[in-house]
C-alpha cells in the first residue's frame, strides 16, 4: 500500500508518494519547522531533525547535531515519522490566564465557506485584565474587553452556535456579539431588578428564557430575543414554588436544570421548580397546565444521572427518583393509570419502534444486540424481573402483546 507525504509550504503543497508505510494511502501534512525522525532504505542513514524545505525530490532536514542540512531523496525514504509539529501561533495574555475555550460563530456572509464549513472558530481568553476574542485559525486578537477583566469561568456562557455569549454576575447578565466583542443588551433593559439566570428556547427558536426578581414579582419569567433583547412576553405568576437557582463564585445560573422541550408547536415544557413541571404557550408565555402529580419531588437534574425528559406521540415523560411519569401533553393529565417503578432512577430514554426505550440502573445487568451490557428498562419501558424482561406500551404503560417474543430475543 502506498502512503503519501505533505510538505506545506508558503506557496505550495507538495507531497511524497514513497510507499513508506504499510497502511491505507492518504494525505499527511507535514508542515515545514517539524521535528522528524527519517529512517531510509538499508545502507542508508537515518536522519533526526527538523525539516527546513523541498527541493526538487529532496527533503532537507536540519539535524540536530550538524550545522549544515542533510539531502534525503524521496526515492530512499522508508519510513518519516514527526516527533513534534511546531506551534502556529502564539497568543499572549497581558495578565494572567483564568480560562479559554473556543466556540464556533456562523458566518455573517459566506455561509458554507470555501471550505465548506459555515462556522469559523474563536478563542475566548478571560485573564485578570480582559475578556479576549482571539482568531483561532491566526492568533490575532479580534477583539477585547477591559471592563470585563477578571471574570471566571462560571461567568461566560455560550448561546449554542449562535454568535453570542452571556456574561452573568451577581444580579445582572450581559448578551455579548462575539464577532465584535460588543454589548448587544443586557439585564437592567428590561426591568429586571436582579438577573438570576437563564435557559434556552428548544428547538430552532432564537429567543432564551430568563428568570429574574423584577418589581412585580420575585420569580419574574421573560422569553427575550437573544439579538435584539426584545421582550417576546412576560409571566409574573408562572412558579407558586421558587425555582432552584445554582451559585458559584457568586453567580447565579440555570443551566444545571432540564433543559425545556417543545411539546408542539407553540408550546414548551419546562421544569425548575419543586412545584412541578409547567407548559407555557410559547406565543403568550401563558400557563397551560402544572404537573401536580410531581408537585414537591425532587428535581430530575442532569447531574444527578437523570434522563432528559422527552416527548412522544403526544406525551410528556419525567423521570423522578425511581420511577417514571407520563403526562398528556394537551391537557396534563396523567397518561397512565400509575408512575412506572424501578429498582433505581432512569438515566436514559430513547425513541425506538415500538415506543420509547429507558434504562435503569439497580437490576441485574444483560446483553443483546440492540442495548448491550445496559440494565433494562423502559416504555415501552423495559424492565427485568428474575429472567424475563418485558416492555410496556408508552401510552397506556401496560405490558404489550409481544413480550414473550421479546423475552427470548433478548437472552442474559
Amino acid at each position: 500500500m502506498r502512503l503519501a507525504f505533505a510538505v506545506a509550504l508558503p506557496s505550495q503543497l507538495l507531497l511524497l508518494v514513497k510507499p513508506i508505510l504499510a497502511q491505507a494511502a492518504r494525505g499527511v501534512l507535514v508542515p515545514v519547522g517539524a521535528h522528524v525522525k527519517i529512517d531510509t532504505e538499508p545502507g542508508g542513514e537515518s536522519v533526526e531533525g527538523t525539516i527546513v524545505a523541498w527541493r526538487g525530490d529532496t527533503l532537507l532536514v536540519q539535524p540536530q547535531s550538524r550545522a549544515d542540512t542533510v539531502r534525503v531523496a524521496s526515492g530512499a525514504l522508508k519510513k518519516l515519522r514527526v516527533v513534534e509539529s511546531p506551534a502556529l501561533w502564539r497568543y499572549t495574555s497581558p495578565g494572567t490566564i483564568n480560562f479559554y475555550f473556543s466556540t464556533a460563530i456562523p458566518r455573517a456572509h459566506d455561509v458554507t465557506s470555501r471550505s465548506g464549513d459555515a462556522y469559523e472558530r474563536l478563542l475566548l481568553v478571560g485573564s485578570k485584565t480582559e475578556l479576549a476574542g482571539v482568531n483561532a485559525s491566526t492568533g490575532a486578537v479580534q477583539w477585547s474587553r477591559k471592563d470585563l477583566a477578571d471574570i471566571k469561568n462560571v461567568s461566560l456562557d455560550i448561546a449554542w452556535n449562535s454568535g453570542f455569549g452571556v456574561v452573568s454576575h451577581h444580579d445582572t447578565m450581559e448578551v455579548l456579539d462575539l464577532r465584535t466583542g460588543l454589548k448587544r443588551w443586557d439585564s437592567g433593559s428590561l426591568s429586571f431588578v436582579a438577573a438570576r439566570g437563564w435557559l434556552p428556547s428548544p428547538g430552532l427558536d432564537t429567543a432564551i428564557l430568563m428568570l429574574g426578581r423584577t418589581a412585580n414579582s420575585a420569580t419574574t419569567l421573560m422569553a427575550v430575543d437573544l439579538a435584539t433583547g426584545h421582550v417576546r412576553w412576560r409571566q409574573d405568576s408562572a412558579f407558586t414554588v421558587e425555582p432552584k437557582v445554582f451559585e458559584t463564585s457568586g453567580v447565579p445560573y440555570l443551566l444545571g436544570h432540564q433543559s425545556p422541550i417543545a411539546d408542539s408547536d407553540t408550546s414548551l415544557v419546562l421544569y425548575i421548580s419543586t412545584d412541578g413541571p409547567i407548559r407555557l404557550d410559547t406565543r403568550t408565555g401563558r400557563v397551560l397546565w402544572r404537573g401536580m402529580a410531581l408537585r414537591g419531588a425532587k428535581l430530575p437534574l442532569p447531574k444527578d444521572g437523570y434522563a432528559a425528559i422527552h416527548e412522544q406521540h403526544g406525551v410528556d415523560f419525567f423521570p423522578s427518583g425511581d420511577s417514571l411519569l407520563a403526562f398528556r401533553a394537551n391537557d396534563g393529565a396523567s397518561a397512565w393509570t400509575s408512575p412506572r417503578k424501578f429498582k433505581n432512577k432512569v438515566f436514559r430514554i430513547a425513541p425506538i419502534k415500538q415506543g420509547l426505550l429507558g434504562n435503569h440502573c439497580g437490576g441485574p445487568r444483560w446483553r443483546s444486540r440492540t442495548a448491550r451490557g445496559m440494565c433494562c428498562a423502559a416504555t415501552p419501558i423495559m424492565s427485568r424481573t428474575k429472567n424475563v424482561c418485558w416492555l410496556s406500551r408508552s401510552v397506556t404503560g401496560r405490558c404489550a402483546p409481544w413480550v414473550r417474543w421479546i423475552s427470548r430475543k433478548m437472552k442474559p
